[in-house]
């Protein structure tokens, strides 16, 4: 087992230095000579000083959670290396040991099962199946049938590959069906899990499993009828999804006494109702979220009165003319903390007023305004709207808007909401302010926004994190006002080419920066940011030209972005350049931090211990040398045309990869996006045995292009297969 590996997801792999349990090693890194590591000897122990309810709270958020990911044993037993406190914490608290996870890529599964089942104690207990079944089910069943009384959650999350939704849906019901009748469950267990949406028929459930007194919390989808719904089996489920219109079930939904959750998808055609007049008078007792994506319906309507008192969160499909009907009902939803309204190019505009209601509904956090109109109406059409937002939600926390222009009363709205925290502009629909609209906005800490040209009407002093999607120029992020920054995310136009150079003036306390080039042609030049503290990189680029780019600015100039710990490349790069990069930050500098933490999509395993080594702060052995780790070592693989797979994966050793190289005629022949990183030499800081190295390896550059015009004349290879394998999970 790697000690310095942590795994992010099935493509990924994540690359820091190993945690030491030598104390006297973490004292010495606390008080080392680093001055930007001394700060952490003042900085206390959150464990040590949080209260212990509070405490454990914390580390669980910080866990991954079971639906997402199988690693949550490992990354807990991980904690426990973090310090002494937190090993006794965590070891005293069962609910971090109630997640039993069966997983058959998982090391020491039955150790792992036999500690978390002995930590848990009396705790209840829940039950993740990954794989069924196991290799070691048998052993798997026994270690678990003394325990299967705690046992109260269920979680069926099997993958499988060439099946339908329903056949897959089904799938999912059988190996539950299994696991439940082996350990004999059914008289303890209280929820079933699937981890996502069921698309699968009612009658199908017949004979497949048997539900009773146990609730299915993932969502069943499907085009139910009137009579679909009666079958008994849909009692069981928490959320219902559908493709019938809301008029053709409504009669039945009454009969669903644990549905929490109904969406209404959007209908493919128009709707006819076969119901004629629907009598709606009973409700289902514990809905809490209606979500619509069709067209708004007088019967709707009727169906939320009746659950009014009930519902948390409501998205409604209307036209501008039942805004009216819309807002009378609003003040009868006391609990209502999440309302989207959108609207599509139906009904008539009308100027009418509305009536201002005399009450406050301070529950409302989240609201969300979608406007997809263009043509009919103008700044002043939703007028109403908002004049009767401002009275009936004064409390709301984030807001997402996309309409057209944004009038002054929205702008009036906005500005009057004193707990604004977050606030998203959707460009899709062409979002944007009028010239003479500022928007001053003290309270507001995050802010989305898809058209970089508007940043400039809007003053948030107190902003925090920043995501800009479009961005072409400098000039775009020089009109920021905000100091106090510390997340940015930029995405650059893919229309043309950008150039970046982050300003330093605007951005001097950030911490984290996240860039996705989506320009083939895009170029940036590294600012240094004295407290960034991580990187992450996403390109279009074949030979992520970005991420090299990166390596080399930092070869040459060390001492940048001082407090930099973490890079997240999210595709290759050159392996010398990586190495070199590290190498020239890592060793014997004591004015910046040591990067601890790097992440690709795969390493090669001939490289992966000289890489443990240059993160923690050690010189890298003879092998591999920078001609091993240069692109001349894959060179002859690439260009072979009996050699299977694809260029990314020859280029990064990774094993497993079949596709096969074509033939192909002359006049079929296009040029391959596939270019290594070359660079300008850099002749005002001179590094004696670095320059020596890029002097040679400008000439393997040359001579790469040169083979692979050759090959590429002739043969055509793959550039990426895509592959997430899970085997290389298993370290």
């Amino acid at each position: 087992m790697w000690s310095g590996l942590t795994i992010a997801n099935s493509s990924k792999f994540y690359y820091h230095s190993p945690i030491r349990h030598d104390q006297s090693v973490l004292k010495q890194i606390l008080t080392g000579p680093n001055r930007h590591s001394k700060p952490l000897q003042y900085i206390q122990d959150p464990v040590s000083i949080l209260p212990p309810e509070v405490a454990w709270r914390c580390i669980y958020d910080a866990l991954p959670f079971w639906k997402h990911r199988p690693s949550y044993p490992s990354a807990l037993l991980q904690l426990t290396t973090v310090s002494r406190s937190w090993r006794d914490l965590i070891l005293s608290t069962s609910f971090f040991w109630a997640e039993i996870y069966v997983h058959n890529q998982a090391q020491d599964l039955l150790v792992t099962l036999s500690v978390f089942l002995s930590l848990s104690r009396e705790h209840k207990l829940n039950l993740v199946i990954w794989d069924h079944p196991v290799d070691e089910w048998d052993h798997v069943k026994a270690l678990l049938i003394p325990h299967v009384p705690r046992i109260h959650l269920l979680a069926v999350l099997i993958r499988t590959e060439g099946l339908s939704p329903s056949g897959h849906a089904l799938h999912q019901l059988s190996a539950a069906s299994v696991v439940i009748n082996d350990l004999k469950l059914a008289p303890y267990l209280q929820e079933l899990d699937f981890g996502e949406q069921l698309v699968l028929n009612p009658s199908q459930f017949e004979g497949v499993i048997s539900l009773s007194g146990i609730k299915v919390t993932s969502c069943i989808y499907s085009t139910f009828n009137e009579y679909e719904l009666n079958y008994r089996c849909l009692e069981h489920f928490t959320s219902v999804g559908t493709g019938s219109h809301f008029d053709d079930i409504a009669p039945a939904l009454g009969s669903l006494p644990n549905l929490s959750t109904l969406w209404l998808a959007k209908l493919d055609e128009p709707f006819q109702s076969s119901t004629g007049n629907t009598i709606i008078s009973v409700a289902p007792p514990h809905l809490q979220r209606i979500d619509g994506r069709q067209p708004y319906s007088p019967n709707l309507g009727r169906f939320i009165k009746l659950t009014a008192s009930l519902l948390s969160s409501l998205n409604v499909l209307i036209t501008v003319s039942e805004i009216g009907e819309v807002l009378s009902i609003l003040p009868l939803l006391t609990r209502l903390q999440d309302l989207g309204l959108s609207f599509r190019e139906m009904g008539k505009i009308s100027d009418g007023s509305y009536t201002i209601p005399r009450i406050v509904r301070p529950s409302l956090r989240k609201l969300s305004i979608l406007v997809a109109i263009f043509s009919g109406y103008n700044s002043n059409s939703f007028d109403g709207l908002f004049a009767v937002l401002s009275v009936l939600y004064p409390g709301v926390t984030t807001v997402t808007l996309s309409m057209s222009p944004i009038s002054n009363l929205a702008v009036s709205y906005l500005q009057s909401l004193q707990r604004l925290e977050a606030l998203e502009f959707i460009r899709d629909h062409m979002s944007e302010l009028q010239e003479y609209c500022q928007l001053f906005l003290p309270t507001l800490q995050e802010l989305d926004i898809e058209d970089p040209e508007q940043i400039h009407s809007i003053r948030a002093p107190n902003l925090l994190s920043l995501r800009l999607s479009g961005v072409t120029s400098n000039k775009q992020l020089e009109q920021l006002q905000s100091y106090k920054l510390q997340n940015l995310d930029i995405s650059t136009w893919y229309g043309e080419p950008s150039e970046l150079n982050l300003p330093p003036s605007n951005l001097a306390e950030l911490k984290r920066l996240y860039i996705l080039f989506r320009h083939i042609e895009d170029r940036w030049t590294f600012s240094s940011l004295p407290f960034l503290v991580s990187i992450h990189l996403v390109c279009d680029n074949a030979m992520n030209s970005q991420g090299n780019t990166l390596c080399t600015q930092l070869i040459y100039h060390p001492e940048m972005c001082p407090s930099l710990r973490e890079i997240e490349f999210e595709d290759y790069i050159e392996w010398d350049l990586l190495f070199i990069m590290l190498e020239q930050r890592n060793l014997g500098r004591e004015d910046v931090s040591r990067i601890e933490r790097v992440s690709v999509p795969f390493v090669p395993f001939p490289f992966r211990q000289a890489l443990f080594e240059v993160l923690s702060g050690g010189q890298r052995q003879a092998d591999p040398s920078n001609m091993v780790l240069s692109l001349e070592e894959t060179r002859e693989l690439i260009c072979d045309p009996s050699i299977p797979g694809c260029i990314k994966c020859l280029k990064n050793l990774r094993p497993g990869c079949s596709l096969i190289v074509e033939s192909i005629q002359p006049h079929d022949f296009e040029e391959s996006p596939v270019i290594p990183f070359d660079m300008e030499p850099n002749t005002s800081i001179v590094f004696p045995s670095i320059d020596e190295w890029m002097t040679q390896r400008r000439q393997l550059v040359d001579k790469w292009k040169a083979s692979f015009k050759t090959f590429e004349s002739q043969f055509s290879r793959d550039v990426d297969c895509y592959r997430q394998d899970l085997e290389y999970m298993a370290f």
